[in-house]
């Protein structure tokens, strides 16, 4: 995916089986805003987050209003601005 360009929005789990989403983070951003998804959503989990180039946190288990909130928000703040 990420070979063929940008992403409108990314949501990553952050505890993805195999794969640390610090690791994975840089690489995803490049591409379009990164929501991390988690079940852990305190304000140092954001903090490291946004610090590391990501958009912003998400809880889990996803509810459907607040996830097209998230979405919408992030595209809408990425591609205005750049």
């Amino acid at each position: 995916m990420l070979k063929r360009g940008q992403a409108a929005v990314i949501l990553y789990d952050r505890d993805l089986p195999g794969r640390d989403w610090r690791e994975a983070l840089p690489m995803l951003a490049q591409a379009g805003p990164v929501i991390l998804t988690s079940r852990v959503n305190d304000q140092y989990l954001w903090e490291e987050l946004v610090r590391q180039g990501g958009y912003d946190v998400l809880a889990k288990p996803l509810q459907e209003d607040l996830t097209v909130r998230f979405v919408n928000l992030a595209w809408s703040y990425f591609w205005n601005t750049i």
